[in-house]
């Protein structure tokens, strides 16, 4: 319904049409029936005629036919990264040796941390022949890490949620 003018006054009992969402690239929303005479308030995102950036996990939106007006029903726009869990522990992996201490790495598809590393880790302890019974002629080192069996974060397969879309780097769903 459109409003009427009462008094110069837009005026309606009726709230606007609830926005229609679609998840539409990374991060980023579409009003699909959006319209230009509506006033829409949104809360955690940034909206340019139709479409809404920058929208953080919780962003709303809702519209009325003019500011003070009844509102629709709020639509909220899920946002979640896509990144790796840590699932268990595969195995440490430890090194001894004399001198300069190299980059220790995990076998066979696991991982150090959540950014995929699969060598490095800290200095590891660096001291006068501690580790190697006597065999360095100077320093020796002793190193270890833990590697870790991993998977994708999957929004859409409810072992983390459910009704997600992967788009890029973010998954996204309206609620």
């Amino acid at each position: 319904m459109i409003p009427t003018l009462v008094g110069g006054v837009a005026s309606t009992k009726f709230a606007a049409p609830t926005p229609a969402l679609s998840y539409t690239a990374d991060g980023q929303f579409t009003i699909t029936n959006y319209s230009a005479t509506l006033f829409y308030s949104v809360s955690g995102a940034t909206r340019t005629a139709d479409l809404l950036t920058s929208v953080s996990d919780n962003a709303t939106i809702t519209a009325a036919y003019a500011s003070g007006l009844p509102v629709s029903a709020t639509k909220t726009m899920r946002v979640a990264p896509h990144v790796r869990v840590l699932t268990s522990v595969n195995t440490n992996v430890t090194s001894t040796g004399c001198g300069t201490r190299p980059d220790q790495c995990c076998p066979g598809g696991t991982i150090l941390n959540t950014s995929g590393a699969v060598c490095g880790g800290a200095p590891g302890s660096l001291a006068p022949d501690n580790f190697c019974g006597g065999a360095c002629p100077g320093n020796c080192y002793q190193l270890t890490v833990t590697c870790w069996n991993w998977r994708w974060t999957n929004y859409s397969d409810g072992t983390d949620g459910t009704g997600y879309t992967l788009i890029g780097n973010t998954w996204g769903k309206v609620t």
